[in-house]
């Protein structure tokens, strides 16, 4: 009996630290892809928050606001099918979803230094087309790492959690912030606009004052 619990104790040990390691690993990639999925929606929630703003400065119709969109959800559809029989076919899912957020985040930084319609269409349609490789491989890989009694959970975080929370709630923050403000704290403070007044009010009063101030009375045979 002696032999059996010596023999059985080191298989016990190990299965629990590799439990604990599974365990471990499983909650660090629940967090780096929620983080992950969650900025890249946050930064494609973006746009139709700053609609206003950009239509303003790029002189855009409601039509090409509508377009810059579309193209993104049209190339997010078509790289998400083509991204996730990639991943299958070669049994590699990091590799592609770390590219494919590199790749978003430069894209969505090109997309800043456009100055025109066009140039806008392309980033926001190269930007879909990176995106859409991320959901699929991070679901693929929080699948693979998720314990029977988290399976569910962790993909209720991974998908509708970091979207809901990241690109539904802080966008609109971020995105609405009123341009105004600066214009504001150029313009002078009420009380400063008041002396301002005040003080050319007395200016022009004086200088009236001035102009009807009769000369001094000249004596008789004096010149």
């Amino acid at each position: 009996m002696s032999r059996i619990r010596t023999r059985v104790r080191p298989d016990a040990e190990a299965s629990a630290a590799t439990d604990s390691a599974a365990h471990r690993y499983e909650n660090r990639l629940l967090l780096i892809l929620f983080l992950a999925f969650g900025f890249v929606f946050f930064d494609r929630q973006a746009l139709p928050f700053l609609a206003p703003y950009i239509a303003e400065d790029f002189h855009l119709s409601n039509t090409e606001l509508g377009t810059l969109s579309g193209v993104l959800a049209l190339t997010w559809a078509l790289s998400g099918l083509v991204a996730g029989r990639l991943s299958d076919k070669l049994g590699r899912r990091k590799p592609i979803l770390i590219a494919a957020v590199v790749l978003f985040s430069c894209f969505s930084a090109a997309g800043g230094l456009m100055t025109g319609f066009l140039g806008l269409l392309v980033a926001r349609a190269l930007m879909g087309m990176a995106e859409g490789a991320v959901l699929p491989l991070a679901q693929s890989l929080m699948v693979e790492a998720s314990r029977d009694s988290r399976r569910g959970l962790n993909m209720g975080l991974l998908q509708g959690s970091s979207a809901g929370l990241m690109g539904g709630i802080l966008a609109p923050p971020g995105g609405g912030v009123d341009r105004r403000a600066p214009r504001l704290a150029h313009c002078p403070a009420p009380d400063d606009r008041a002396r301002s007044a005040h003080r050319g009010l007395d200016r022009e009063v004086g200088q009236g004052s001035t102009a009807r101030r009769p000369g001094p009375a000249r004596r008789r045979g004096h010149p």
